[in-house]
C-alpha cells in the first residue's frame, strides 16, 4: 500500500510532531497518524524505529518506562517524548 520512502518520511513527521512539545500521549499520536491518513500499524512502525534509534522514550503515568505504545488502548495513557542528546 505504501512505498518505503513514504513511510520513512512519515517517521520524520512523527518525530517532529513529538518534538514540537514536551511530550505527546499515545492517543494524540494515534490521532495524528489518522489525520495524516496513516494506519495505526504505520504509526506503530515509525514509533518502534524511533525508539530503536534511541530518539524517543515511552513513560507511563507513574513516570516509569512503559513496555508498549498502547495505540489501541484508549484506557491506558503513556507519554512519548523526545530523548535529549
Amino acid at each position: 500500500m505504501f512505498k518505503a520512502g513514504v513511510l520513512d518520511n512519515y517517521k520524520g513527521k512523527v518525530f517532529n510532531y513529538i518534538s514540537s512539545t514536551l511530550s505527546r500521549n499515545n492517543i494524540e499520536i494515534k490521532l495524528f497518524g489518522l489525520e495524516n491518513e496513516y494506519l495505526p500499524k504505520h504509526t506503530l512502525e515509525a514509533l518502534r524505529e524511533l525508539k530503536k534509534e534511541n530518539k524517543i522514550e515511552v513513560i507511563d503515568e507513574s513516570g516509569k518506562p512503559a513496555r508498549s505504545f498502547y495505540l489501541s488502548d484508549k484506557n491506558r495513557k503513556v507519554n512519548i517524548l523526545r530523548k535529549e542528546r
